[in-house]
């Protein structure tokens, strides 16, 4: 058996733990004790009528919509690292024993994440809210339903069970419920978005460090002993930049401080401020991905059941919408640092022409993603469209990774034309390093120069 697991129950799940499921591709595994709670939940459950209960309010619409195969989403398809994570989440979600659902079907569960059988699901729902759609998209390979990757192509799941000798789960409408509700759709797309994000925060200070020495300019408004003058932000981010500016004589720099553009002497600052933002961000979805976020919650040892209405998606929608500001922020410096570097350096002037372009296309996106909502019905009067937050700020992250890439070559080139310019060990050994990457492929194209820098830069320590 191999040990390269992640176990889940009830106990707290890191962050480094998620970034190592998805590092490592760890298989998933519930331990003893959420075996057993699960069991005593079923059991608990199988002695008593639920499902007419008028308090909970169930329904047999989440069973039947299992039941059928025309629940498909609209709009693009979720990400397979993403399903990997809604998956993962579900199973943890289920572990604590509070869903009164069969040990099988945590179980098969398991046997798809671990075995690549992974639902096809998408961003948009087809009617409802997001979460159920998409939740309901997860769960319908369960019973035979919709379609799955699967040996790297898309596939009914009637088929990929028969191929992989399963049999379809049998589930009750008070599982349904289970299965369709919870935060996992935006909490997948959460920690996903937060591990792009700390990576992006690493090498958005290496990135605008080789700018600063490219430029020649001063590092003072970002020496890590002014920044205990401040009480908001930390000393990150003029730490990592003092050591990749130290040079072994002084530098002749060809501006006083007051001649310097801002978004040069505003790199410290900002930077930090991103950082504060994803560290705030982080906690509430930690604390979600902690919570049981299913309905109805089920507490077997005080013999009783609580329809759990409450849904976070508003929070989370929140949280990711300020994430996608402060990370928007990032993106706009970045740029003006790229201009600065082409007024200087004629030979990166496409690298700026293309830097504004993602400007122009990044603000056609909706400032604000977590005031959309839908009418559904009478009762599902005010449903939140999580979606839109995900999906937006997956898309500022990944404008904000191709900006730092367009960065990294704008600053990289004009290091390598300036042989005046003194490097600390780190810049010198970082642009050998970028110039390798470069140097791969003999294609000289832009766009080919681009994805070898944004490669690059998600793998800077």
């Amino acid at each position: 058996m191999s040990y390269n697991y992640l176990p889940l129950d009830r106990k707290k799940l890191h962050f480094q733990q998620v970034k190592n499921l998805l590092d490592y591709n760890q298989l998933v595994s519930i331990t003893f004790d959420a075996h057993e709670r699960i069991l005593a939940c079923s059991e608990w459950v199988d002695e008593h009528s639920l499902e007419s209960n008028p308090y909970l309010g169930l329904s047999d619409q989440p069973l039947a919509m299992l039941l059928t195969d025309n629940v498909e989403g609209l709009g693009e398809e979720v990400p397979q690292d993403i399903v990997k994570l809604m998956l993962m989440l579900k199973i943890k979600s289920l572990s604590c024993g509070y869903a009164g659902v069969q040990i099988e079907t945590v179980k098969r569960l398991m046997e798809m994440y671990n075995n690549g059988v992974l639902p096809v699901v998408y961003t948009k729902p087809l009617k409802s809210d997001t979460s159920d759609s998409a939740l309901i998209q997860l769960a319908l390979p369960l019973v035979g339903r919709g379609q799955v990757h699967y040996g790297g192509k898309i596939r009914k799941s009637s088929e990929v069970l028969k191929e992989v000798g399963w049999q379809p789960i049998t589930i009750s409408s008070l599982e349904a419920h289970a299965l369709s509700s919870g935060t996992q759709f935006m909490t997948a797309y959460g920690m996903f978005i937060l591990k792009k994000t700390e990576q992006l925060l690493k090498a958005s200070d290496v990135v605008a460090a080789l700018s600063f020495i490219a430029c020649n300019y001063t590092i003072e408004p970002n020496n890590e002993l002014t920044d205990g003058f401040s009480n908001i932000g930390g000393s990150n981010t003029a730490v990592i930049m003092s050591k990749f500016l130290s040079t072994s004589e002084p530098a002749n720099h060809k501006s006083n401080l007051n001649q310097q553009p801002y978004s040069f002497n505003s790199t410290s600052t900002l930077h930090d401020a991103a950082k504060d933002s994803f560290h705030y961000v982080l906690n509430i979805f930690l604390k979600e991905i902690n919570s049981v976020s299913e309905s109805p919650v089920i507490l077997p040892e005080k013999d009783l059941v609580v329809g759990n209405k409450k849904s976070n998606s508003a929070s989370l929608s929140l949280a990711l919408d300020l994430l996608s500001t402060a990370i928007t922020n990032l993106l706009h410096v970045s740029e003006r640092r790229i201009n600065q570097l082409a007024r200087d350096n004629k030979s990166v002037e496409a690298i700026q022409s293309e830097a504004s372009t993602i400007i122009i296309e990044h603000k056609k996106l909706k400032s604000v993603a977590s005031d959309d909502y839908v009418y559904v019905d009478d009762i599902k009067d005010f449903v939140h469209r999580g979606d839109r937050a995900c999906t937006r700020c997956l898309q500022v992250i990944n404008n904000a990774e191709k900006m730092l890439g367009l960065e990294m070559l704008a600053a990289a080139n004009t290091n390598e034309l300036n042989k005046s310019i003194q490097h600390s060990s780190f810049s010198e050994q970082l642009l050998y390093d970028f110039k390798q990457q470069i140097q791969k492929g003999n294609d000289d194209r832009l766009q080919d120069n681009l994805q070898k820098a944004i490669d690059f830069i998600r793998v800077i320590k």
